[in-house]
């Protein structure tokens, strides 16, 4: 999981390489994954926090899409032998 201050200083160093003040210089940015998973791992002494808690993310992510059901893949037909 991307800490919310890595994805705060890599949307200002987009903007700065781009010369673009948009959001992430202009970037179309595809973000997936399971965000409620796992917390970011802190380094010693500091306290981390997620993306979505970034001062960036309002202003970089326009649409977000939730999944609510869960799918499970079954094939009765097979079976693993050992």
């Amino acid at each position: 999981m991307v800490d919310g201050e890595l994805f705060d200083k890599l949307e200002a160093i987009a903007r700065q390489l781009r010369n673009n003040g948009r959001p992430f210089g202009g970037i179309q940015l595809v973000i997936t994954g399971d965000f409620f998973q796992l917390p970011p791992v802190p380094d010693y002494g500091k306290v981390s926090k997620f993306a979505f808690d970034a001062a960036s993310w309002t202003t970089s992510i326009e649409h977000t899409i939730g999944l609510h059901h869960v799918f499970r893949q079954k094939d009765p037909g097979r079976r693993i032998t050992l």
